[in-house]
């Protein structure tokens, strides 16, 4: 666009004199007053839902920054915007659950095995087994959310996630977790991203061989625990409890007692920061 920022500007000084916010006609370019007379169409827009149902081609909606800034304002999108009979989520506390379950089952609890893998990324075909070996465990930290340690094989197994599992199997998920069999992980990859990903294993490697006896050894990365819980930042905006529950999650991702209980367990845990009513008023 080679357009001048300053000459575009006395250009919309110049129309607005001579038109005025309410005038009736608008250039392609110029949006007026809400409801704006350019978007204003049958089919739908910014601010109209399309009417009855959304065309047959429409796939999505580019909308920039505000599902990440502001989740929640696209609560009632299926219903007011695609025509569906209902909405997914009724109020903010089911949406972080389900995002909880998600986590916890592409990033399971490392606190409870005696296994020397480092998570830098999500799980892949063999942490099945392990997942469901462990998966009913806790440590002394994370038992007030999941409960005592049990050794009974787990009850949750679904269906839909061993048809994952094959899928990711089949394609070959590149995102996997890296595992103390690394080469094994690794090499179906590309030798570009296998070079990465292997310096990623080796520095975590040497982090934890190098820190203090006293320390937990760093099973999840940060980047993971950061990535996981990028998603839920905004879902608080303009609510009481907003700053208190980001603040929270910062300090229980940086807790080095913590972090292995996974970023399911720190999400569910941050909730507990803010009073009910926030999270079960519904949208």
């Amino acid at each position: 666009d080679n357009n001048d920022p300053i000459e575009e500007k006395e250009d919309n000084k110049k129309y607005l004199k001579n038109h005025g916010d309410n005038s009736s006609y608008y250039p392609k370019d110029k949006h007026g007053s809400i409801p704006c007379k350019t978007c204003q169409v049958t089919h739908g827009s910014c601010i109209t839902p399309p009417s009855p149902i959304a065309p047959h081609n429409l796939k999505g909606v580019m909308i920039g920054r505000m599902a990440k800034d502001d989740p929640s304002s696209l609560a009632k999108v299926d219903t007011y915007f695609y025509g569906e009979s209902s909405n997914p989520s009724l109020c903010r506390r089911d949406v972080l659950e389900q995002y909880a379950r998600y986590l916890e089952k592409v990033y399971p609890q490392r606190c409870c095995d005696d296994d020397d893998m480092i998570t830098i990324g999500r799980r892949k075909g063999d942490w099945k087994r392990k997942y469901n070996d462990y998966r009913r465990r806790s440590c002394h930290v994370c038992q007030d959310i999941y409960g005592p340690t049990t050794n009974a094989p787990s009850d949750e197994t679904n269906s839909d996630d061993e048809d994952e599992e094959k899928k990711e199997g089949e394609n070959g998920d590149n995102n996997g977790a890296i595992t103390s069999n690394h080469s094994k992980n690794t090499s179906q990859l590309p030798s570009q991203q296998q070079t990465q990903s292997l310096k990623r294993y080796r520095r975590h490697i040497l982090k934890n061989n190098s820190s203090s006896s006293s320390q937990q050894p760093k099973k999840i990365v940060s980047r993971v625990i950061d990535q996981a819980l990028k998603p839920t930042l905004g879902i608080l905006y303009n609510q009481k409890g907003n700053s208190k529950f980001k603040r929270t999650l910062h300090e229980l991702s940086r807790d080095g007692n913590i972090r292995n209980c996974g970023p399911g367990y720190i999400l569910r845990k941050a909730m507990m920061c803010v009073e009910d009513d926030i999270w079960d008023k519904p949208f």
